[in-house]
């Protein structure tokens, strides 16, 4: 698909150039010629964004190997709901 492979080297172009605004802009021209094929632009970045997000988050969790009773207990512990009322003295 079109799209898709204008999004990957995009996101190849704007990883070499440091350019964060790159894909925003190739989709801002793209898009002044065809609307439709700007959201399909649109789509394959975000779609790929998310693919790349998701392989490097398991690849921290896989290099981090097995959790620890204690980082289960500090988990537990920051996830815990506290209530606190203050009331007027009588």
């Amino acid at each position: 698909e079109i799209a898709d492979a204008l999004a990957q080297e995009a996101l190849r172009v704007a990883q070499e150039t440091g350019d964060e605004r790159l894909t925003d802009e190739l989709c801002q021209t793209v898009g002044a010629l065809s609307p439709a094929v700007e959201e399909a632009l649109r789509t394959a970045i975000r779609m790929r964004m998310a693919e790349k997000r998701g392989y490097d988050f398991l690849r921290t969790k896989r290099s981090q190997g097995p959790m620890t009773f204690g980082e289960i207990a500090y988990m537990v512990l920051n996830q815990t709901l506290v209530r606190l009322e203050l009331q007027k003295a009588a």
